[in-house]
């Protein structure tokens, strides 16, 4: 008697947990996010720079690839803006360019969308920065 129960039991909580969409997009805040192109070009392995978005405070920080950064953000709907940005001032031979596309993408980004695990930065039409 108790068998049927459990098979059906079962058999319910296989449909709920299929039903559900394993690869969700991270959010945008609470996340660390890597750099892994800017202005177009692919970042070599070489360069790990990384974005954190405070889920409680409007400040984030990360590495640019060779310097800690931090910067104050704004956030409405899909319009994302940095302002402030100050890092540390260790010269890194090989990174410093990548470095500095990246804070530049970083303080001219007007819009975001995250599609596919990647996060977009955008001013107008134009692609800034891709990070996953």
């Amino acid at each position: 008697m108790k068998f049927p129960f459990l098979l059906s039991a079962l058999f319910t909580l296989l449909l709920v947990n299929c039903d559900k969409n394993t690869t969700e997009d991270p959010d945008l805040t609470d996340y660390t996010w890597t750099l892994i192109s800017v202005n177009g070009k692919t970042v070599p392995d070489s360069v790990v720079a990384t974005l954190y978005l405070s889920p409680t405070q409007p400040v984030c920080n990360g590495s640019g690839g060779c310097n800690v950064y931090g910067a104050d953000y704004m956030l409405s709907d899909n319009t994302l803006t940095f302002d402030n940005l100050i890092s540390t001032e260790i010269a890194c031979q090989g990174k410093m360019n990548w470095e500095m596309e990246f804070f530049h993408a970083l303080l001219n980004c007007q819009t975001y969308t995250i599609q596919d695990g990647e996060l977009r930065l955008s001013a107008g039409s134009e692609i800034l920065a891709v990070l996953e």
